[in-house]
C-alpha cells in the first residue's frame, strides 16, 4: 500500500523522464484574467502552444451567459486541455464552456485529451475529429443546447483515425433543425472506444412534415468498443391533428453500413427510441436496437469495470483513486506517461490502451460492494517540471480467474504554483 500512495509518479524525480518533461509548459487560461493567467481565451493559447504542452482551464462562472464560447482547433500536434476542477460551486464544479471542437491531423505518436469541457454549439457538429493517426482521449464531456436560443446541439463525426476514446461523456443532441436528423455520433474508417457514456440520437421534428428519430450511432467500416454505456434513438415527431403526416417511428440505436464494420458491446444498453403516440392518430414504432445489415454486432461476458480519479491534482495535495467492479475482484492498475491504440487479446475481456514503459501495482481486492477507495499522494514534480499526463488502467481479475479490463483515465498533475 505504501508503494500504491505514490503510483501516480513513478520515476518522476529521476533522469528517466527529466529530459522530455522539461519541454512541456504548462499555460493557465482563465476568462476572468485572475492572478496567474497566461491567456484569458483559449483558441489564442491553443494557437500558441508548443506541441506536448498544457493548457489548464479555470472556469469562469456566468461566463455563458455573458459572453459567446469560443471555437477550439487543435491541428497537427500534441495537447492537454484540462478544465480546473479545483473552484466549485455548491453543485460541483464550474461548468468550462467551449463551442466547437476539431482535432485533426494529428500524426503517428502524438496525443490529445481534452477532459472537463462543455460544449455548447449553435452549429451542426460540436465535436469533429479527423485524420488522426495518434490517440485522441475525450474525458468528462457533455453536449447541450446552446444558451438562451434553444438551438439544437451538434453531433460528434469520427473520421480516419486509429484510436479515440471518449469516456465518462454525454452526448445528447436533443432536436433536429432538419429532415431526416443525422446520427448523434457518425464513426467512418475509425476505432472507436466508448465508456460510461451516454449517447442519445436527436428528436424528430414536427414541422415540416412529421420526421423519425434521429440514431444514437453509425458505425461505418469501422470498429466500436462499447463498455457500460448507452445508445438510445431519438423519439419520433408528432403527427398532424389528421394524421398527415403520421406520429413519427423512434430511431435506431445502432447502425452499421459500409464494409465489415464491427462493434463490440459489454453491459451497456442499446435501445431505439420511443415511436411518438397522441392527437389521435397511431402511434409510431419504436426504432430498432441494433441495425447490421452488414458487418457483426459481438456481446462481450462480464460487467463494466471502472477506474476513476480526480484530475488536475496539485504535487502538494492528495486525492483518491476508485476502482468498481464485481464483488472479489483482484486489480492490477498500470499506468504509463503515453497512450497506445488499443491492444485486444484471448486473455482478457476489453481493449488496453496504455504504451510502454509501462508500470503496476496490485492495490488489493473490491469489498462486499464491488468497489475500492484509498487516498494517493503523488510526489512531488521536479525542477523544470510544471505538468505531468499519466494515462492509467486496471485490470480485474474476479474469483473465477477471468480478465476484464476497466475504463481508462487521464490524470494531469500539475505543480503546486499553479
Amino acid at each position: 500500500m505504501d508503494a500504491m500512495k505514490n503510483f501516480l509518479l513513478p520515476c518522476a524525480v529521476s533522469s528517466c523522464f527529466l529530459g522530455p518533461l522539461a519541454a512541456q509548459q504548462v499555460h493557465v487560461v482563465d476568462y476572468l484574467s485572475r492572478p496567474g493567467t497566461d491567456f484569458t481565451m483559449l483558441a489564442p493559447a491553443v494557437a500558441s502552444a508548443a506541441d506536448g504542452d498544457i493548457l489548464l482551464v479555470r472556469p469562469a462562472p456566468g461566463f455563458r451567459l455573458f459572453a459567446s464560447p469560443e471555437d477550439v482547433t487543435i491541428r497537427g500536434k500534441s495537447l492537454r486541455i484540462e478544465a480546473d476542477a479545483s473552484e466549485t460551486s455548491p453543485g460541483g464544479p464550474w461548468p468550462t464552456y467551449i463551442r466547437n471542437l476539431t482535432i485533426s491531423n494529428l500524426p503517428a505518436g502524438g496525443t490529445v485529451v481534452v477532459r472537463g469541457m462543455t460544449l455548447v454549439t449553435p452549429t451542426s457538429v460540436a465535436i469533429e475529429i479527423a485524420n488522426c493517426q495518434g490517440s485522441v482521449w475525450i474525458e468528462d464531456c457533455v453536449t447541450e443546447d446552446q444558451d438562451l436560443n434553444f438551438s439544437p446541439t451538434g453531433v460528434v463525426t469520427v473520421a480516419d483515425s486509429i484510436s479515440v476514446v471518449f469516456d465518462g461523456c454525454v452526448l445528447d443532441v436533443e432536436r433536429s433543425p432538419t429532415l431526416g436528423p443525422p446520427p448523434a455520433l457518425t464513426i467512418l474508417r475509425s476505432t472507436l472506444h466508448v465508456f460510461d457514456t451516454e449517447i442519445r440520437g436527436r428528436d424528430g421534428v414536427e414541422t415540416p412534415g412529421s420526421t423519425k428519430g434521429g440514431s444514437a450511432v453509425k458505425l461505418e467500416s469501422g470498429s466500436l468498443f462499447v463498455s457500460g454505456s448507452s445508445l438510445t434513438g431519438g423519439t419520433g415527431a408528432l403527427g398532424d391533428f389528421d394524421c398527415d403526416p403520421p406520429n413519427a417511428d423512434g430511431g435506431d440505436a445502432l447502425v452499421l453500413s459500409g464494409t465489415a464494420p464491427a462493434a463490440f458491446v459489454q453491459d451497456s444498453v442499446i435501445q431505439g427510441g420511443a415511436g411518438v403516440f397522441g392527437g389521435g392518430c397511431p402511434s409510431g414504432a419504436r426504432g430498432l436496437d441494433i441495425v447490421a445489415p452488414v458487418g457483426a454486432v459481438t456481446q462481450l461476458p462480464g460487467s463494466a469495470r471502472r477506474l476513476a480519479s480526480r484530475s488536475p491534482v496539485r504535487d502538494d495535495e492528495s486525492t483518491s483513486i476508485t476502482f468498481t467492479g464485481s464483488p472479489g475482484d483482484n486489480v492490477y492498475l498500470f499506468w504509463s506517461l503515453r497512450p497506445a491504440p488499443g491492444i485486444t487479446s484471448r486473455f482478457f475481456v476489453g481493449s488496453f490502451l496504455l504504451g510502454t514503459p509501462l508500470h503496476d501495482a496490485q492495490p488489493g481486492t473490491l469489498d462486499p460492494s464491488g468497489s475500492l477507495t484509498f487516498p494517493v499522494r503523488p510526489h512531488e514534480l521536479g525542477p523544470g517540471v510544471e505538468g505531468l499526463s499519466v494515462f492509467a488502467q486496471a485490470l480485474f481479475v474476479d474469483p473465477a480467474g477471468r480478465r476484464f479490463l476497466g475504463s481508462p483515465t487521464h490524470v494531469l498533475l500539475v505543480d503546486a504554483s499553479f
